[in-house]
């Protein structure tokens, strides 16, 4: 924790804003030799990331070292001067902001009076910019994640617990704690923790997993709590292990709920309501919330440290099925574990692995974006036994399902994910990859033959469709025309102004192939099953559009899926930006499939029948941004769910040069898109679940806490 704190301990500031770029320091106190980069976005979007490298004599007489401090970020070429611009330069490894500030608007005029104007703007950009670090000091340090024990002091601790209420007409609730491993002090803190709920819950207790030297002292240390506290911890059956005794099962009230909460943790005081809240009879049959750690060596629980938050998504059985993020504190409607049981096999998993098996729909599963568990940080973890268990226990929920394969993660690009699996599935049918181009052979030439060079890598029969709009390059039309002469490809011509969803219409129109791969022809691939990754997804009944993992040419990510950042103009941004290519991201997401609100057209793949179902492309209201969110979004309010599949991972070269492409026609064009999706879909999707709400909305996505409401 001490390297961790110190590692992402760097103060900066921006020194100048000028039309040729941006000039600043940044600098870790503690190492000032440590190497970094930082990264210039630009009203939201990401523009270029740069080597803090340069001499500063200035900072070296400050914090010592070689003085290596200081960073120059050039600007994007035709920046419009019109109206005034939001710059914010964020440290590299960290996501830390370094300083946020305002480049006001230019008058192209030059007159005493617009002088004197410049002048103005000069006073108020320096006010501007202290504001902004005023901001950016009380903002950065209680929340950046680094510094989460003041935001839960802050959120949880001071704030207290929002007291909900249980309705009269809430099923009975039955806690399960398993005490297996635990010592005394954490059982007795536990059951302290349950005694303290609030919100009116009506609930027993059933202990499992206790040894004969343990139960005695359970049985003691109820009877204390009621004596101090006046709550009364009936035991139902104390000493009770669910997998060695289905009576308990079988004796379950199909409506009543039970809540899984082990002696490895406590519960924060308003846990037991908030489970019970998020669910719903007939409609939302389990439920799970946030999570941290806690220093219990440190003192009473309500004093300790709190640590190591996990925010997560909303329910996502993908997700689930690669890593057992839910977490132990579960709920669940009691006709769910009467059919799927627990197993013995999977032991402190047994929750997880009872979601895992249940076949749940994301609508049926509660989240809590509330902290109400916290794993007490001295109970040991045995992380290889823990990634046998589960890869188990994922075998053993797919063992009746035809051509899946389970097997430990093993990430093309080197992320590691102790604990992690993938699922492979038999691919079926054929696809066809759908590229438009103009000229630019270049780029083509590359595409077609990465697809060419994995072919044999796949199952998946494909066939290539180029949409040619209007070349007139001699060597692109020698390339097209030899490529229709040796089968390997076929050319549609397309005339007309340049209408990306207009033009892979057509192609889809002209193909029976099952699954429509869309695909950019500045993109390489690089994973060779990458077509049996996108169409095995693609052709799951529940899977409405499959996207993959994008890189820049210098191995960082592009494009980890959207992200929908409700209430802020640049309402969609990309997940992973900048980030290297081997950095997992927040809770592994950069590397597992998962749910996300929509993912890019440079690479996606939907069902032949799904996406005619879905009326393809809006190429009227859509021609060329916005098309594969408005796809996406559309799919998603059909049922069908939107999946981002990183087994599938491309380059996209040529965005890395469009970086900051939002300039003159191109930026209102976007501009345009932007507020068409908004007008069509912001009251349907006013919340991305998957995004937790914990996040800050207006930074990059997963790097910073929210400010408490």
């Amino acid at each position: 924790m001490a390297q961790d704190a110190e590692r992402f301990m760097r103060v900066g500031a921006v020194d100048e804003v000028t039309a040729g770029g941006v000039r600043g320091w940044s600098v870790n106190p503690r190492a000032p030799d440590r190497a970094s980069t930082v990264e210039l976005w630009i009203d939201g979007d990401f523009v270029a990331a740069a080597p803090v490298d340069r001499f500063r004599r200035d900072i070296q007489d400050r914090f010592g070292g070689e003085g290596r401090a200081g960073f120059f970020i050039e600007t994007p070429h035709g920046l419009p001067d019109h109206r005034p611009h939001r710059f914010e330069v964020f440290d590299g490894p960290s996501g830390r902001l370094l300083q946020r500030t305002e480049r006001p608007a230019r008058s192209p005029a030059a007159t005493p009076a617009h002088l004197l104007k410049k002048e103005l703007e000069a006073v108020r950009a320096a006010l501007v910019k202290i504001e902004a670090r005023m901001a950016a000091e009380d903002r950065n340090d209680p929340y950046d994640p680094q510094a989460y024990p003041a935001y839960y002091e802050a959120v949880y601790r001071q704030a207290g617990a929002e007291h909900a209420q249980a309705r009269p007409d809430d099923a009975p609730v039955t806690v399960v704690m398993d005490v297996e491993g635990a010592d005394p002090i954490a059982v007795e803190e536990a059951l302290l923790a349950l005694a303290g709920q609030v919100g009116g819950v009506r609930w027993k207790l059933a202990v499992t997993g206790a040894g004969s030297d343990l139960e005695p002292f359970i049985r003691d240390a109820a009877q204390r709590i009621e004596w101090t506290t006046g709550q009364a911890l009936k035991a139902r059956g104390a000493g009770i292990f669910v997998a060695h005794k289905p009576a308990f099962l079988s004796a379950l009230d199909a409506g009543e709920t039970i809540i899984f909460a082990p002696a490895s943790g406590v519960c924060a005081p308003d846990a037991l309501v908030r489970l019970v809240e998020a669910m719903r009879p007939d409609e939302v049959l389990a439920a799970y919330g946030d999570e941290d750690s806690f220093d219990d060596a440190e003192g009473a629980v309500g004093e300790a440290a709190h640590h190591d938050p996990l925010f997560k998504p909303g329910f996502d059985p993908d997700l689930l099925a690669q890593t057992p993020y839910v977490g132990r504190l579960t709920a669940f409607a009691g006709a769910v574990l009467r059919k799927t049981g627990l197993s013995g096999a999977a032991g402190s998993l047994a929750p997880q692995d009872a979601l895992l098996r249940a076949g749940l729909s994301p609508d049926q599963v509660g989240h809590v974006e509330r902290v109400i568990f916290s794993r007490r940080a001295s109970v040991p973890s045995d992380e290889v036994e823990q990634a046998q268990v589960w890869l188990s226990c994922v075998k053993r929920a797919y063992e009746g399902e035809p051509g899946v394969q389970v097997e430990p993660l093993d990430d093309i690009l080197g992320v590691s994910l102790p604990g992690a699996v993938r699922v492979r599935r038999q691919p079926s049918g054929s696809a066809a990859v759908i590229i438009p181009t103009k000229d630019s052979l270049d780029l083509l030439r590359p595409c077609i033959e990465s697809i060419e060079k994995h072919r044999e890598a796949n199952r998946t029969p494909i066939e290539i469709i180029v949409i040619d709009h209007e070349s007139a390059d001699p060597d692109t039309r020698t390339f097209l025309d030899d490529l229709q002469a040796r089968g390997a490809a076929r050319v549609l011509p397309f005339s007309g102004a340049f209408n990306w969803a207009l033009m892979n219409n057509l192609a889809a129109a002209e193909t029976q192939a099952d699954v429509l791969v869309f695909l950019n022809n500045d993109t390489v691939v690089i994973s060779p099953d990458w077509i049996d990754v996108l169409c095995s997804d693609a052709r799951r009944p529940e899977i409405g559009v499959v996207g993959a993992r994008l890189l820049y040419r210098d191995g960082a990510i592009q494009h980890a899926g959207f992200v929908w950042r409700e209430g802020v103009s640049g309402f969609l941004v990309h997940e992973g930006v900048g980030a290297p290519g081997a950095d997992g991201g927040y809770m592994g997401r950069h590397a597992l499939a998962h749910s996300s609100i929509a993912v890019t057209g440079a690479c996606m793949a939907v069902e032949a029948s799904k996406f005619r179902a879905l009326g393809g492309f809006d190429s009227a209201s859509f021609p060329v941004e916005g098309n594969d969110v408005d796809l996406c979004l559309r799919a998603w309010n059909r049922n069908y769910r939107v999946l981002y599949a990183p087994g599938a991972t491309l380059y996209h070269l040529e965005s890395v040069t469009r970086g900051y492409s939002r300039d003159g026609e191109k930026r209102k064009v976007a501009a345009r898109a932007n507020a068409r999706l908004l007008s069509r879909w912001g009251q349907v999707f006013a919340r991305d679940r998957w995004f937790n709400g914990h996040f800050s909305r207006d930074s990059r996505p997963f790097h910073r806490l929210r400010p408490p409401r």
